[in-house]
C-alpha cells in the first residue's frame, strides 16, 4: 500500500456515506496574506504544482521519517513481537486462549498496540497521489490549493480545527500537495465503518499522518490522537467480541460435525445388529476349522 488511493472521483462532488459531512459552501474565510500560488492565464492542476517542488521536497515525500527510520523501526518491532499474540491464530484451544487474553488486556497492552501505530512506516515511496487526483483542477481553501474534489474536506477541517499551520519554511507547493495528502487520508477514514475497521487500516492511516505530520509541522494531533485512542479501543472491544462470537460458531460446527458421525455409527451399529449374516456352506466350513483351530499354534498342522 504505498499510493495513498480514496475514493472520490475526478469531477464529482464528494459526499460521504450519504451525509451531509463536509462545507460545500464558499463562505470559508480566506487569509490573503498568506503566500498563494499564482496562476493568471489558467487553471492548474495538482500535477502542475507537484511539478513545480524542488528535489529535496520530492525527496521529502518519499522518505519524510528518514531522519528517525531506524529508531522508529526498532520500536516498531519491539511493540510488533509484543503484540503477535493478537494476530496468532491457531487450534481452537489457542484462539480460546488469545480471546481470553484479548479480554483481559491492560494499559501497557493498549501502550503497545498504540506504540505499534505510531511507529508504523512502510518502506519509501510513502506519500504519493494517484493519477486521478493529479489531474483535478485545483481550488483556493484558506490558502491551500487542493483538488476540488477535496476541497470540501480541507474546508470542514479548516472551520472545524482552525488553520493547519506548519512551520514557516513550507513553500505554497508543499503546502499544497501535503494539504491534499491530508484530504485523501481523512476521506478514507470517513468512508470506512468501525465495525469494518481493520488493523492494516489503522497501521496506514497513522503512517501517513505522521508522515505528513513529520515534514510539514502541520497541527493535525486531533486526527492522530482519536485514531491511537477511542477508535483503536472501538476496534479491539469488537475484536474480542468478534473472536469470542467465532469461537462459538467454530465449536458448533464442530459439535455438529461430530454428532452427525455418531449418528450415522449407531446407525451402521443398528445395522450390524439387525444383518441376519447368513453363512454359505464354504464359510460353514471356515466358521467350523475356526472354532476347531481357535486355540490351536500352526505347527499342530504338521507335527
Amino acid at each position: 500500500m504505498k499510493v495513498i488511493k480514496g475514493d472520490t472521483k475526478d469531477n464529482v462532488e464528494l459526499q460521504t456515506l450519504g451525509d451531509n459531512r463536509w462545507d460545500h459552501d464558499d463562505l470559508l474565510e480566506i487569509d490573503h496574506s498568506k503566500e498563494l500560488i499564482h496562476h493568471e492565464e489558467k487553471e492548474f492542476t495538482l500535477k502542475d504544482i507537484v511539478d513545480g517542488l524542488t528535489e529535496p521536497e520530492k525527496q521529502l515525500l518519499i522518505n519524510p521519517i528518514g531522519s528517525h527510520k531506524a529508531w522508529r523501526r526498532n520500536l516498531w518491532a519491539y511493540c510488533r513481537q509484543a503484540n503477535s499474540w493478537f494476530d496468532r491464530k491457531g487450534s481452537i484451544e489457542e484462539d480460546i486462549d488469545r480471546t481470553q487474553r484479548l479480554f483481559h488486556i491492560n494499559y501497557e497492552d493498549l501502550g503497545m498496540f498504540g506504540g505499534e501505530l505510531a511507529c508504523f512506516a512502510v518502506e519509501e515511496g510513502l506519500l504519493k497521489l494517484d493519477e486521478k487526483y493529479l489531474r483535478q483542477k485545483v481550488e483556493d481553501v484558506g490558502g491551500y490549493m487542493v483538488p476540488k474534489t477535496l476541497a470540501p474536506i480541507l474546508k470542514t477541517s479548516l472551520r472545524k480545527y482552525g488553520d493547519l499551520s506548519g512551520y514557516e519554511s513550507l513553500t505554497p507547493a508543499m503546502k499544497s500537495v501535503t494539504s491534499t495528502l491530508l484530504c485523501i487520508v481523512i476521506d478514507k477514514m470517513c468512508k470506512i465503518k468501525v465495525e469494518d475497521l481493520t488493523w492494516d487500516d489503522l497501521r496506514h492511516s497513522c503512517c501517513y499522518l505522521n508522515g505528513i505530520k513529520e515534514i510539514t509541522g502541520f497541527e493535525i494531533d486531533m486526527y492522530l490522537s482519536s485514531l491511537k485512542g477511542v477508535i483503536m479501543e472501538a476496534f479491539l472491544g469488537m475484536v474480542a467480541d468478534r473472536c469470542k462470537n467465532d469461537i462459538k460458531e467454530k465449536l458448533d460446527r464442530k459439535i455438529a460435525t461430530l454428532e452427525a458421525e455418531l449418528a450415522r455409527c449407531k446407525e451402521n451399529r443398528e445395522k450390524i445388529n439387525k444383518h441376519p449374516f447368513k453363512r454359505s456352506a464354504h464359510m460353514e466350513h471356515c466358521a467350523t476349522q475356526a472354532s476347531e483351530w481357535k486355540h490351536k499354534k500352526l505347527g499342530d498342522a504338521w507335527f
